[in-house]
């Protein structure tokens, strides 16, 4: 599927090229996994990390599993997905001037986090 420039999508590279899209079917679909709402998704936990990227990534595959998504995340690359799902993120929340929001709370985050900013480092302290 082409990605057209009215969708703003984020290049990201895992398996192969593919294109991370926070629309409103990925919202909807990440719900419909999780049974949580927008304000409550935390990019620092890794189950939510993947439920948003399978569910911003179905509009290019809609057969895609939790399971191939699970095996498209490696250590090396968690980072770079997050930061990914929060640029997504922030293209796809326009302010009032039809520009992006520039350091929005990302809705769910216990840190502060803010929408441009990585918040799914692992810490120190994590056990990760």
């Amino acid at each position: 599927m082409t990605i057209d420039k009215m969708r703003p999508a984020v290049t990201i590279m895992l398996d192969k090229e593919r294109h991370i899209l926070v629309d409103m079917n990925a919202l909807f679909n990440y719900e419909g996994l999780t049974g949580r709402g927008i304000g409550e998704i935390n990019l620092k936990k890794m189950t939510d990390l993947r439920a948003m990227l399978w569910a911003s990534l179905l509009h290019e595959d809609e057969a895609l599993t939790l399971e191939q998504v699970s095996s498209m995340m490696k250590i090396d690359n968690v980072k770079n997905i997050g930061d990914s799902l929060l640029q997504a993120f922030t293209k796809a929340m326009p302010d009032a001037k039809g520009g992006a929001k520039k350091n929005a709370p990302l809705a769910g985050s216990t840190s502060g986090a803010t929408v441009g900013i990585a918040s799914n480092s692992p810490s120190p302290s994590s056990g990760i």
